[in-house]
């Protein structure tokens, strides 16, 4: 969402509450971005994706292919896979 300085200063709630659904808001002056106000974003929660791609490489998981069991949401079969059914 772009909003001009004015129209922050005016409906900055409106702005704010964008921010904490979630969204970028770019402030502009004369056209122009200046500012962007968005979510918090913990550090722990950002993911590099470079170094993730890297780490892939590394492991040779760049050409592995990935397929779920059907009865992958099953908790039965969580527990049997994970051998808590003894």
């Amino acid at each position: 969402m772009k909003m001009s300085v004015r129209e922050a200063r005016a409906e900055f709630a409106h702005a704010l509450a964008a921010a904490e659904r979630g969204e970028e808001v770019v402030i502009t002056r004369n056209g122009h971005p200046v500012a962007t106000l968005g979510p918090v974003v913990e550090e722990h929660h950002k993911l590099d994706k470079a170094l993730l791609d890297a780490a892939r490489r590394k492991h040779g998981l760049d050409q592995a292919t990935v397929s779920f069991d059907d009865r992958f949401d099953d908790p039965d079969y969580s527990r049997e896979v994970l051998g808590l059914n003894r």
